[in-house]
């Protein structure tokens, strides 16, 4: 089974969003500057405290983050469609272990299109 953090690695190309959204996942509510200083100190990442400001306000408003009088959390509502969206994946990888979903299905759809 996949740790939280092998899920959000993407290389060396880690995103600030998506650490913040990690360390939301371990830890909440947490203000903007408990989230930086957990960025310096545990991620390593090397960012001003303006960035990890504009990049929470921009998961908030993206729906991802809500805010309370505590701080910072992720939506359950964004958790729960994430989680639907993930078991949609998996139920087609059931249902489709060879994973050609395409062409076929995409002929039955839109006949004579391809």
């Amino acid at each position: 089974m996949l740790d939280t953090a092998s899920f959000f690695d993407l290389g060396k190309n880690k995103s600030l969003r998506n650490t913040i959204i990690l360390i939301l996942c371990a830890e909440w509510p947490l203000t903007v500057s408990q989230i930086y200083k957990r960025l310096l100190r545990s991620y390593g990442v090397s960012c001003t405290y303006q960035a990890v400001f504009k990049q929470v306000k921009e998961l908030a408003s993206d729906g991802l983050l809500i805010m309370d009088e505590n701080g910072y959390r992720i939506n359950e509502r964004w958790l729960l469609t994430l989680n639907k969206f993930i078991l949609g994946v998996l139920e087609r990888y059931k249902e489709n272990p060879q994973g050609v979903l395409g062409q076929k299905l995409l002929e039955e759809k839109v006949p004579g299109r391809y």
